[in-house]
């Protein structure tokens, strides 16, 4: 009889050990964090001693967007007329993101905070509430933008 205790409270252990196991959460990829379930926008500031948020919009078939804030209640696509770069976004390896042509290291990565450093430059790049007023700005410039 006491065999079979001992019998019962090991099978018992192994399906408890089994279930915390397959219960274990799934850990997000790099490019999950960045643009969600189909798109996200993260914003920067673009010196640290200025006001002036720069917001990137990222999706998941690869395109990413700059916009800025051009007066307190309008935001706009943000162009520089004597640049042109490519719309595309990738990773490397969730250790590289690729912006255009331009690579950036990822110092850190959470679902509200990604730190990116290219050469001697490191940025921050804050996620924006989807129930965020500046959310709501973005999502309508972006709507009228395609």
């Amino acid at each position: 009889m006491d065999c079979k205790i001992y019998y019962f409270y090991f099978i018992g252990s192994i399906v408890v050990f089994l279930g915390i196991i397959s219960c274990e959460s799934h850990k997000k990829s790099g490019a999950e964090i960045i643009c969600g379930d189909s798109y996200c926008f993260w914003k920067t500031k673009e010196h640290e001693d200025d006001n002036h948020f720069i917001y990137y919009y990222f999706n998941k078939d690869g395109q990413w967007f700059i916009y800025e804030h051009i007066d307190r209640n309008k935001i706009q696509k943000y162009y520089l007329r004597d640049q042109l770069w490519s719309e595309k976004w990738s990773l490397y390896n969730d250790s590289l993101l690729i912006l255009g042509g331009d690579k950036y290291n990822i110092k850190s990565i959470s679902d509200s905070v990604i730190v990116i450093s290219s050469y001697d430059s490191i940025y921050k790049l804050y996620k924006i509430d989807k129930k965020s007023k500046t959310f709501r700005m973005l999502q309508n410039t972006l709507n009228n933008d395609i």
